[in-house]
């Protein structure tokens, strides 16, 4: 739904492109680890309450009812760098504890940039 007469509403449609790396090693026959790096070049979508300054730099702009009546979603261009890093504990032949941390820095048009961390855990079981 188009909210702003000059910008589109087409905000969840995004093009971009990946480059990334990892690498893995088996540290003995229980636990491996992993690190990695991720460059995207492309569009970015976020949301925030209304500012006339991200008008400016956005190429879409549509209301995001998810956060609230007074919450829009917007779309730029943009570039995130991220870094990645983990391990892997095999407890038994049929589980594992896997765990990571991700570390993303998007810059974005207008100088408008995102930092974020992901921690993240996850136990995986086959019979």
């Amino acid at each position: 739904m188009q909210v702003v007469p000059r910008l589109s509403g087409d905000v969840f449609s995004i093009e971009g492109r990946n480059l990334f790396a990892r690498a893995d090693y088996a540290l003995n026959e229980r636990w491996s680890g992993y690190a990695g790096i991720n460059l995207r070049r492309g569009e970015v979508v976020a949301s925030t309450r209304r500012e006339p300054e991200i008008f400016a730099y956005s190429s879409a702009v549509t209301q995001d009812p998810a956060f609230g009546e007074d919450y829009i979603a917007y779309k730029l261009a943009g570039e995130t760098r991220s870094v990645l890093a983990g391990a892997s504990w095999a407890v038994n032949p049929h589980a594992s504890l896997n765990f990571g941390v991700t570390r993303a820095i998007t810059y974005a048009t207008g100088g408008i940039d995102y930092r974020s961390t992901q921690f993240n855990a996850l136990f995986l079981y086959s019979h």
